[in-house]
């Protein structure tokens, strides 16, 4: 579940061959896999030829079936509401500009996968924002009214089109084009009517040569310009105002807001799981080259911090910024000591509400607010931790505090933790309110526990 596989050495004369093999599935199945080498083969020697990666893996995928492309523009063509929906295969590929000229020769507005903001830019008049949970309602009334979707590069996964907001907005009558590098990724959650197994970059490409000879001369649909340009403005409104209520001392959302007017364009920002970790997916927008690394539903709590370091160790001249609750930042922060010792100047911004808020939040809607394991009482403050590991450590407390606090961080380029003091209140909706029902109890003795007597 972890790995994409596992390779062992079956014997010292194995060793080249079978790293060979775990890197070519890493490569094909685009994750990590698991070299293990039994501890009596540590220590040996073996002749081996070094190969070139060319000799043993094939990194280029091609664009996919040729029928396949021929339908999915055809399809387009003829579409009167097509959405475009770009995934985490789009930044991969670097295929965000072929994306524009789709969408612009289609009028058709691009959202982006669950937590996957850097998939499109945000500065282009066709975004529509992020899908999935704490999405864009510019993005999912834009989906609840296509009837054609073109998914590039992603696996339109189960939990990040679920509805939100009380809005079922994922289409089923929609014809679906979905294009996915991993052919285990097609039709895996939605039926489809053309499924193509590409690059993203590549399969694009394909698809809009042949939209460029069906529609020479594309006209602006200035009506559904219109509408996307007033549900853009809506959803920018209702981001703001909610970040505008005040909060004691912060409202998360406000530092969330606050946090993305000083993100520098070519900033690289990983999130964590948590409550206030994926509110960021309304927040965050990237126009320029900055990208965004985020746990998704793996729910690997403690991701971000240690895929900052990572991501500051590939990038070094890049600013990279982990955003963190507390509980996950008590699973992540002793790595504090290794951006100090490589000298990575990751600004890590933990958000210090004093619970395990998704948690917390289940048990306020579905346990009549009686908490369990909630709570984090301490320590009283992170920063002086941080401090104490050699690092900067600096803690806000004021709205306004927020933006200043994290340019001169960055602009410091050392190793530092910015805690901000955050309402533990102000609570995000459940993730699956799906998954939990409203209790029901019928023993006598729990019956103080029945909904039905929550108010009594």
């Amino acid at each position: 579940a972890i790995t994409k596989a596992t390779v062992r050495v079956p014997h010292p004369k194995r060793a080249a061959d079978c790293l060979r093999t775990a890197f070519r599935i890493a490569y094909a199945e685009r994750g990590a896999v698991l070299y293990d080498i039994p501890r009596d083969y540590f220590y040996g020697e073996v002749e081996e030829r070094i190969l070139a990666p060319h000799q043993y893996r094939v990194d280029a995928r091609g664009c996919g079936s040729l029928e396949s492309l021929d339908r999915a523009a055809e399809i387009l063509a003829n579409a009167k509401r097509p959405v475009i929906v770009s995934g985490r295969g789009v930044v991969d590929a670097g295929a965000k500009d072929i994306v524009a000229k789709i969408a612009e020769r289609l009028t058709a507005p691009v959202a982006m996968t669950y937590l996957h903001n850097d998939a499109f830019y945000a500065d282009h008049p066709l975004w529509v924002g992020p899908i999935g949970y704490m999405g864009s309602k510019a993005a999912m009334y834009s989906l609840q009214e296509a009837d054609v979707i073109l998914g590039i590069g992603t696996r339109l996964s189960v939990f990040g089109t679920l509805p939100q907001y009380d809005i079922n907005y994922f289409p089923e009558d929609a014809k679906i084009i979905q294009i996915d590098i991993n052919p285990k990724h097609i039709a895996r959650t939605h039926p489809i009517e053309v499924g193509i197994i590409g690059d993203a970059k590549e399969a694009s490409s394909e698809i809009l040569k042949r939209l460029e000879v069906k529609i020479p001369e594309p006209k602006v649909n200035e009506e559904r310009m219109a509408k996307i340009k007033e549900r853009q403005e809506a959803w920018d409104k209702e981001c703001v105002d909610l970040a505008m209520v005040p909060g004691v001392p912060v409202n998360p959302r406000r530092a969330l807001l606050e946090i993305q007017k000083a993100l520098p364009q070519n900033a690289i920002v990983s999130t964590d799981i948590g409550n206030v970790s994926s509110t960021a997916n309304t927040y965050l927008r990237f126009s320029g080259e900055g990208k965004h690394i985020a746990a998704l539903t793996f729910g690997n709590t403690g991701f971000a911090y240690p895929a900052a370091l990572g991501a500051q160790i590939a990038r070094p001249e890049a600013p990279v910024v982990a955003i963190v609750g507390d509980g996950a930042w008590g699973m992540s922060l002793h790595e504090v000591s290794t951006a100090v010792e490589q000298n990575l100047p990751v600004v890590a911004i933990v958000f210090r509400n004093g619970a395990w808020c998704a948690e917390k939040k289940n048990q306020v809607d579905f346990y009549n607010n009686r908490f369990v394991g909630a709570d984090i009482p301490n320590p009283e403050s992170f920063a002086p931790v941080a401090i104490s590991m050699g690092a900067q450590g600096i803690r806000v407390d004021k709205p306004e505090e927020v933006g200043p606090a994290l340019e001169a961080a960055l602009k410091s380029r050392k190793p530092t933790v910015l805690e901000i003091v955050c309402d533990g209140t102000q609570l995000a909706p459940p993730f699956r309110k799906d998954a939990l029902a409203l209790p029901t109890r019928y023993l006598p003795k729990y019956a103080h526990l029945d909904v039905r007597n929550w108010n009594k």
